[in-house]
């Protein structure tokens, strides 16, 4: 057989996914990142904590994790390094389409609300408990 065709039927014949240790079940770990700044201006507190409620709680009320962080990226035309404080929130559920929705439904929401280009979003398959 050729390296190309042992390269195809390694790939074929792989497993979409490592099995989970005993006890802990497939999932995708979500984390999306939120800027806090506004117009040149910090994010309430307040309003952070109402978007949490009326918009994250609603679509994850078995649980979700929230944490302070400090962005930092380059501005892809001007090459100018900003900064700002942010917000991480982490998700782990089982990766299925309506997860994925109410994380499009969140990056969309709070986009809206509070006038951001981008909310930042990382998935990555992992296996856990709860």
């Amino acid at each position: 057989m050729t390296k190309a065709v042992l390269l195809f039927l390694a790939l074929v014949c792989a497993p979409a996914s490592a099995a989970c240790p005993a006890g802990e079940t497939p999932m995708l770990h979500v984390r999306l990142y939120f800027g806090l700044m506004e117009n040149g201006k910090q994010i309430a507190t307040s309003a952070w904590d109402d978007f949490v409620a009326t918009t994250v709680t609603p679509l994850f009320p078995d649980g979700f994790t929230v944490y302070e962080a400090m962005g930092q990226w380059r501005e892809r035309g001007s090459k100018v390094v900003g900064r700002e404080p942010s917000k991480v929130l982490e998700v782990d559920q089982r990766d299925t389409r309506a997860l994925r929705n109410k994380i499009s439904e969140i990056r969309a929401a709070y986009q809206r609300r509070f006038h951001q280009q981008s909310v930042g979003l990382v998935t990555l398959p992992a296996c856990g408990s709860f």
